[in-house]
């Protein structure tokens, strides 16, 4: 892609964690499946992105711990992902209050955040293959 069209789509990323299971099976070139990702953005939290496999370009796959391995999701021009909390079904949970947990999830999202390695791409025809560690 030449410079002044990539400054002209720059590129969205998203932060989370997946199972080490789908990453090993990313690994061995089978993909990210067709159902819809579910990012926890702190495993055992209530934060998560949730994105459409079709939508993301390019995987950077950062370290595991607990089952979990962290990744960064370089999302497709266009590409629409939701934030999802979840909270229990009581009157107090409805309330509306500053919640500094949540706040500090929702401005870590806008933190500029490189892996190393490995990075799979999307190729021609839509597979994730690996280009690099």
């Amino acid at each position: 892609m030449s410079e002044a069209r990539a400054a002209a789509h720059p590129a969205q990323a998203v932060v989370g964690y997946l199972p080490d299971a789908l990453v090993k099976e990313l690994r061995s070139g089978q993909g990210l499946g067709k159902d819809r990702l579910e990012l926890p953005l702190d495993p055992g939290k209530g934060a998560s992105v949730h994105v459409q496999p079709s939508d993301v370009q390019e995987v950077r796959v950062g370290p595991s711990h607990g089952g979990q391995t962290s990744v960064q999701l370089v999302l497709r021009p266009g590409a629409e992902y939701d934030i999802v909390t979840k909270a229990t079904v009581k009157s107090d949970a409805l309330t509306a209050i500053a919640d500094p947990g949540l706040t500090s999830v929702l401005a870590r999202l806008q933190w500029f955040v490189i892996y190393v390695g490995p990075i799979f791409r999307q190729d021609g025809g839509g597979v994730l293959r690996e280009v690099g560690r």
